[in-house]
């Protein structure tokens, strides 16, 4: 099972993709309302495996699967300017995916038959880059342009490919899970500058402030844990348990959300 998605949009709106569906749900007066559920590409193909997922500069949504297939999607102007809200029979709330706020529009195919994907790097306006290449979405018409721009990080992206199974990125660290050590690297250097050793693996990591983090474990564990990392040394301060699936940092609204999701 790859690890879910979490990002939060332009439009204070939260994405999640997980195994083959991208979700987006709205948080409004501290509860959370669906906008959309986007599943197979055009009705008729499965997603596979989503690996990755941004948001360009002009709204549009670029996901990329497991075999290197690319998808655009595009958010619609919505006539109505209420949230959908259904509530089930013992009054708790339920998402409604009936909304279409995005749609998909484009697809950009894999250049391989194998599962050999490049990773997104970073965005620029709208020009998306990849490992080897990269690609303008400002028009209609997509062009896989080969470049040699980022090299630097390319050599750090290796690294990060060939010895950690996740990563965490923030401002000025990355910090990567692989197995059950956590690997924190500097951008700028591109050096490897502390490896801690955990006890099991981290889920989830949020930067709260300063060296102050919030990261929770594997499905199995249900605490909630903040934790210091000044000085690169991994002190726990409090924890505490709840029940939840995934945790959501809104920073429009500074605050923190634990989801609960039935997953079929």
């Amino acid at each position: 099972m790859m690890p879910p998605i979490i990002k939060e949009l332009k439009n204070k709106t939260i994405l999640i993709a997980a195994k083959d569906y991208v979700l987006f749900l709205k948080i409004k007066n501290d509860e959370i309302y669906s906008s959309c559920c986007l599943g197979r590409f055009m009705d008729n193909e499965d997603l596979d495996f989503i690996v990755d997922v941004i948001e360009i500069e002009n709204g549009n949504i670029i996901i990329e699967n497991l075999r290197g297939n690319i998808y655009v999607a595009i958010k619609k102007k919505k006539k109505k300017k209420e949230l959908n809200q259904i509530n089930d029979e013992d009054g708790n709330l339920f998402l409604n995916f009936d909304s279409k706020e995005y749609v998909y529009k484009y697809k950009i195919p894999t250049d391989s038959n194998r599962r050999d994907i490049h990773p997104i790097i970073y965005s620029k306006k709208n020009i998306v880059f990849f490992d080897k290449y990269k690609i303008d979405f400002t028009s209609d018409k997509f062009e896989k342009i080969k470049t040699n721009e980022i090299n630097i990080i390319n050599e750090w992206v290796k690294k990060l490919s060939g010895m950690l199974n996740n990563k965490f990125e923030f401002k000025d660290f990355v910090f990567g899970l692989n197995e059950k050590k956590l690997i924190i690297i500097n951008k700028k250097y591109e050096e490897i500058i502390a490896i801690i050793e955990l006890a099991k693996n981290i889920r989830e990591l949020i930067h709260i402030e300063n060296n102050i983090y919030l990261f929770s474990l594997d499905e199995k564990d249900n605490k909630v844990y903040l934790v210091d990392f000044s000085n690169f040394d991994f002190k726990i301060i409090e924890s505490k348990q709840y029940n939840f699936k995934y945790i959501v940092k809104n920073e429009n609204e500074n605050k923190i959300f634990l989801i609960d999701i039935e997953e079929n």
